[in-house]
């Protein structure tokens, strides 16, 4: 298909970071997986303005709450549920167990 100029265009991000051909397992939730090249800040003219921001207090908000909740984990009997719009997917909830 050629996209013509005036032309709309919908981009739909529900399913990044999703390729199985790029990520083992991309179903599944793993804070370890290495190799990613994920687009939850985006890039170049469309960088989250907030991105340095997160990627220095995340792991620091991390850090402390398993410091202060070293028996902090999902609750696997009531998983977390996705919550999907146009636009994104994502966990709306995560139950915990401390």
């Amino acid at each position: 298909m050629t996209i013509k100029k005036g032309m709309p265009v919908y981009t739909m991000i529900s399913v990044a970071n999703r390729d199985p051909d790029q990520y083992d397992k991309p179903l599944e939730f793993n804070i370890d997986r290495k190799g990613m090249r994920h687009l939850a800040f985006g890039t170049g003219t469309h960088v989250c303005v907030g991105n340095s921001i997160a990627r220095m207090v995340i792991p620091r908000l991390v850090a402390k709450a398993v410091q202060r909740f070293p028996n902090l984990r999902i609750d696997p009997d009531h998983g977390s549920e996705w919550e999907t719009t146009p636009r994104s997917r994502h966990r709306g909830t995560a139950p915990v167990i401390l």
